[in-house]
């Protein structure tokens, strides 16, 4: 069975969505936000922004209301505990049902728990408004019944009978059986001890040949060891409480869904955009001031609307005030046309007008990306125009997720999304030409700066007078090792450092000093290649050490001595 409260729901409506009479025009501020921001992205991207101005603009607010639908999802649960617990007090479990049953109706019809959810909705920075399958706690009106019972097995003496002694205290003695007297541990029950190379009575037992059981002193019976001779233990069903406590708990919830009548307000302005960039906001949409919304919280308005859903359920309306409409700039001889969306004021759907200034700049990238000899020198020429400058920055600097993501916030409008991801590639391939040979520098450099360490460490008589100091072979091994890896991490740096700074200087013109210091690139393949090296250049000089003048080292014999 689901637990989704709406699964068996039909279709949600609203039988008289609110509507807001007269038209609201779009206030010309927003209109002049509109416009700063195509001058925003236009500036210096091959057009100047004084070249932007407002076309035409045909929209106004569009007023509407919106809903979140609660569907009452109460969750019972019981459990017994011992001791008496706190909560209502019931006579029965018949009795805690019964109560509980009653208390589930009367909250589906209680106004108070619709008040109570709007107070929690205006504490949220979201309003609440567009909620979707999210659940509600209401628990101010959870509810904790409870049914003391007495413990049946210690009757509320919360101590039982020992089940050794049978509450005696006492039990027959381990080593006597109860018979209180044992075998004379002197005379071994003979009555008589040597003594004078003859026998005499023993001392012990007076001749009886049975002494007092030195365990019970003579009783016969010793103290409980169960219970330590007081006869009882604790009760364990009840925690020795002496009571049950059975609990039923009303815990209320509510689960919500949001809507508002997409076709309607499609039909109304021929806009089926609107639609999805609502949905796609969600809560963004109060959070961050897309449009001006408040709850609704007319109370005839709200009794209508409970007229129009089941028991279980309430709506809260919303009051939706959007700006949004056809918009156009004129660029230039140009006239680009997109829509505006929200306070902000969004502007989506805009042609990629763009693409046409921008095509030198995009030509000399796609240059560079293809031409590793001359990367640099095109990165400098297409640098100019903006966007390509900050394509190459957040290529330098981000992984290409975070760089697109970056890129998209910077140009919302204005490009296509193939173009921005084809910027960011080439971008991408356009730095790594840049940093290709210093690469390969840098390698050559930490390799001969890797022959020269093993050579002076190993062909000259360094090593031998370390290690008449240091006698251990695993130490002496250990030493080796770190050597290669320090030599490995050496050219790794070295690798890095030319890419860094042909890389700096590429970007010379985009960054200032202090911000170029971040860009360090990875060495890529070189650095890998690197480490191999060094790792075949390590295992080569010590065969050489081992025919030359010098020893080899110890470990490298004891390794010689098994094969």
């Amino acid at each position: 069975m689901s637990d989704d409260p709406f699964a068996n729901n039909e279709p949600l409506t609203i039988e008289n969505p609110e509507t807001f009479d007269g038209p609201e025009p779009v206030p010309d501020e927003l209109l002049e936000k509109a416009v700063k921001k195509v001058q925003a992205v236009v500036r210096g991207n091959g057009m100047r922004g004084l070249q932007v101005a407002l076309a035409d603009f045909e929209g106004e607010i569009l007023k509407f209301e919106a809903y979140e639908v609660y569907k009452m999802d109460p969750q019972t649960a019981e459990k017994r505990v011992n001791g008496k617990q706190n909560g209502e007090v019931v006579g029965s479990a018949g009795d805690m049902k019964t109560k509980m049953n009653a208390l589930l109706e009367k909250i589906t019809e209680n106004p108070d728990v619709k008040k109570n959810v709007i107070e929690l909705m205006k504490k949220r920075p979201d309003l609440g408004f567009a909620l979707e399958n999210q659940t509600i706690s209401l628990d101010r009106f959870n509810k904790t019944y409870v049914v003391h019972e007495l413990c049946t097995s210690c009757s509320g003496a919360r101590m039982l009978a020992c089940g050794v002694c049978h509450g005696d205290g006492r039990a027959v003695c381990y080593r006597c059986k109860g018979a209180m007297l044992i075998e004379c541990p002197l005379c071994q029950g003979h009555r008589t001890i040597s003594a004078g190379g003859g026998r005499k009575t023993c001392t012990k037992c007076n001749g009886k040949g049975r002494a007092p059981c030195p365990i019970c002193r003579g009783r016969g019976v010793t103290p409980c060891k169960n219970c330590k001779g007081t006869g009882k233990l604790p009760c364990q069903p009840c925690g020795t409480t002496g009571w049950h406590s059975l609990i039923g708990s009303l815990v209320v919830k509510a689960k919500c869904r949001f809507w508002y009548d997409k076709e309607a307000l499609v039909a109304a302005e021929g806009a089926p955009e609107i639609p999805p960039l609502i949905d796609q906001l969600g809560a963004e949409m109060v959070t961050d001031r897309h449009a001006d919304i408040s709850l609704i919280e007319d109370e005839a308005r709200l009794k209508e609307l409970d007229r129009e859903v089941k028991g279980d359920e309430f709506k809260i309306p919303y009051k939706v005030r959007l700006p949004w409409g056809n918009i156009s700039f004129r660029l230039k001889d140009r006239i680009i046309k997109g829509k505006l969306f929200g306070l902000h004021p969004e502007l989506v759907h805009m042609d990629p007008f763009l693409e046409e200034p921008l095509f030198p700049g995009l030509r000399l990238l796609d240059e560079a990306a293809r031409a590793p000899g001359d990367a640099a020198a095109k990165i400098k020429e297409a640098a100019p125009y903006r966007a390509v400058g900050e394509a190459v920055v957040l290529a330098a600097r981000l992984n290409p997720s975070r760089a697109y993501e970056a890129f998209a916030k910077r140009y919302p409008f204005g490009l296509k999304i193939e173009t921005m991801q084809k910027m960011l590639i080439s971008a991408e391939t356009a730095l790594k030409n840049v940093t290709k040979k210093p690469r390969r520098i840098g390698l050559a450099m930490g390799m001969a700066l890797n022959a020269l360490v093993f050579t002076a460490f190993y062909a000259l008589p360094i090593r031998p007078r370390i290690y008449n100091y240091i006698p251990d072979l695993l130490v002496q091994a250990l030493m080796e090792v770190f050597l290669l890896l320090l030599c490995m991490g050496l050219s790794w740096l070295i690798i890095q450092s030319t890419a860094a700074s042909a890389l700096h200087q590429a970007l010379a013109h985009l960054l200032p000093p202090e911000k170029r210091k971040g860009l360090v690139p990875r060495p890529g393949r070189a650095g890998w290649v690197g480490i191999g090296l060094t790792l075949i250049l390590w295992l080569t000089m010590i065969p050489v050490t081992y025919k030359g003048s010098q020893a080899a080292p110890a470990w490298f014999d004891f390794l010689l001595s098994f094969l």
